[in-house]
């Protein structure tokens, strides 16, 4: 942490931890990779990691407007995609579930509206 006034914190600080603690999180360090369980947390945090990363280049970017506009838009196909099964296999299925979850979160940092709504919109999806 470091001493930033919070009205100088921004979605980049928040998107910044976030990727600071998937990348920094240990918890598989001693877990066997062949455990399925273990390779779906793997597969879960790989799509989260992708996720902030994408919304950390847009937000420095974009304005609100195109973020919040850009991200409603990919979790609206997303959620077609998952809709049809259009996953090719539970990896990619958790994959997409890590970063659909990572995109909730941010978006629900700018309006917490978007929280309730978007987890009721992906129900059979995330964990």
């Amino acid at each position: 942490m470091n001493h930033t006034k919070l009205s100088s914190f921004t979605i980049i600080d928040v998107i910044e931890r976030q990727i600071q603690v998937v990348e920094t999180n240990k918890a598989f360090e001693d877990l066997f990779v062949n455990d399925l369980q273990v390779g779906r947390l793997i597969d879960f945090q790989t799509g989260k990691l992708l996720a902030l990363r994408n919304m950390l280049s847009d937000a420095i970017e974009m304005k609100e407007n195109q973020f919040l506009e850009k991200y409603l838009t990919e979790m609206d196909d997303l959620n077609e995609r998952y809709k049809v099964g259009g996953f090719s296999s539970r990896s990619q299925a958790d994959h997409l579930n890590g970063y659909t979850t990572a995109v909730i979160n941010i978006l629900s940092c700018i309006d917490p509206e978007f929280c309730i709504a978007l987890e009721d919109y992906f129900e059979g999806l995330l964990y």
